[in-house]
């Protein structure tokens, strides 16, 4: 098996050198997106009821438009695509069915722009990703790679001599215990549990000691980062990652295994040292800080209030007996006062109140599709260079559906999912090398 995706088919190290398209795939895929990795104001961006970093983004993408022509008309393509596909024309559908149901178009722009447009923007992406020569695609790998542990690095720098280096979504810092807690979701990479997954499997797979420090790097972002759902996540996924390591490649796996939770035991050793702060501001979150019962009452609410937005959405379009395609891309509330749709703390209730159930099952579709190509392709793959795809999609999907309240997996297209159908791009050429 090479050394994962770092690797050229066949064991030999290579890297090709890009074109200045594939610069820019990277620019609109990593650079752009996160306001240049979160060290640029996304504000210069912002022009009041005209212009906004998101509609930058979606306006960049558009070089990638003639890609989709010819991937569709050029090759056979996944049933997992197909379903993509399927969302991106929905959302257009649904802009359409907007206009006529008398949404303005900047109404429809403000709501599409927000979290829903990025179907579209993951197809352009993967069509051209699937144009590119195999040492091409390799080599972007790479670059995604180094660019998240490069921003990993920073946001761990950042928290560690008390500077605020990110200037992107900036909060005032929580100073807890006389040391300075920075928390700032928008700074974290937007490929970090794949990136890690990456590198927790190829290190249990006896890789090159790099994909350790990646793997470990990520784990110690996560860890400062303050955010409980993340932790939970990352923590199963990898328990799944190494239960589906062994179930693959059987007892002998289990040392590599082990050396991989001693490492990722090491990491945490090195929180609870470096960073003081932020373990003590943890254990105060999770209840651990004496106010256990103020916060497990804290903790249930905003559980509870997540689950409220999710009805709420509901009844709206029952009320309005819009439950299939809901009510169009409009928001849900009045300028000025709080609005789900345009919310962040569950994508599940914009997603029903604008598109309706037919909208949340065509994108937890592609997900759902997703798993099952997996599994298939975990059966089939024997425990050679292939198997660490399947393992890597199940362990980043099947943790996020126990988070499906707070999780971006079925809107954010672009980030984790996008990493997932680009390693199968790799895959499916892998495996016809091996055929033929």
């Amino acid at each position: 098996m090479p050394d994962s995706v770092f690797s050229y088919p066949g064991g030999v190290r290579s890297a090709s050198r890009l074109a200045l398209l594939d610069y820019y795939f990277l620019f609109c895929l990593m650079v752009l997106p996160s306001s240049f990795l979160a060290l640029v104001d996304q504000n210069i961006f912002y022009v009041p009821g005209r212009f906004d970093l998101k509609l930058l983004v979606a306006a960049a993408h558009v070089p990638f438009v003639p890609y989709l022509f010819r991937y569709l008309s050029g090759r056979r393509i996944s049933w997992v695509v197909v379903a993509l596909l399927a969302v991106s024309v929905f959302v257009l559908f649904q802009a359409v069915r907007s206009s006529y149901l008398g949404i303005p178009l900047s109404e429809i722009v403000v709501v599409v722009r927000h979290n829903l447009m990025y179907p579209i923007l993951a197809v352009l992406l993967l069509s051209y990703l699937a144009s590119r020569p195999m040492s091409v695609v390799y080599t972007l790998f790479r670059w995604i790679v180094m660019l998240t542990l490069v921003q990993a690095l920073i946001y761990i720098a950042s928290n560690f001599f008390e500077v605020q280096i990110f200037q992107a979504a900036v909060k005032d810092p929580l100073v807890h215990q006389g040391g300075i807690v920075f928390q700032n979701a928008f700074a974290l990479p937007a490929f970090l549990l794949p990136v890690f997954l990456l590198g927790w499997i190829s290190g249990m797979f006896g890789s090159a000691v790099f994909y350790r420090v990646l793997s470990t790097t990520c784990l110690i972002v996560v860890a400062i980062a303050i955010i409980r759902s993340m932790l939970v996540v990352f923590l199963m996924a990898m328990a799944l990652a190494a239960a589906l390591v062994i179930a693959k490649r059987g007892w002998a796996s289990v040392g590599r295994v082990g050396t991989s939770w001693i490492l990722a035991g090491v990491g945490a050793g090195l929180v609870l040292v470096a960073f003081p702060s932020h373990v003590a501001s943890f254990a105060d979150k999770i209840g651990l800080g004496g106010s256990d019962l103020q916060v497990r009452n804290l903790n249930t609410y905003n559980y509870e209030f997540r689950l409220r937005l999710i009805e709420d959405a509901f009844d709206n379009i029952e009320r309005n007996d819009n439950v299939l395609l809901g009510n169009g891309y409009a928001r849900a509330a009045y300028a000025g006062e709080y609005d789900y749709v345009l919310g962040g703390d569950t994508l599940v209730a914009p997603v029903l109140h604008t598109e309706g159930v037919a909208g949340l099952a065509l994108r937890l579709g592609v997900v759902v599709l997703i798993v099952l190509a997996s599994v298939r392709r975990l059966s089939s793959s024997g425990d050679g260079r292939l198997v660490v795809y399947p393992i890597l999609a199940l362990s980043f999907i099947l943790p996020e559906f126990i988070n499906i309240v707070q999780t971006e997996m079925f809107t954010h297209y672009e980030r984790g999912v996008f990493f997932v159908l680009a390693a199968e791009l790799v895959y499916e050429r892998l495996r016809a090398e091996d055929l033929s």
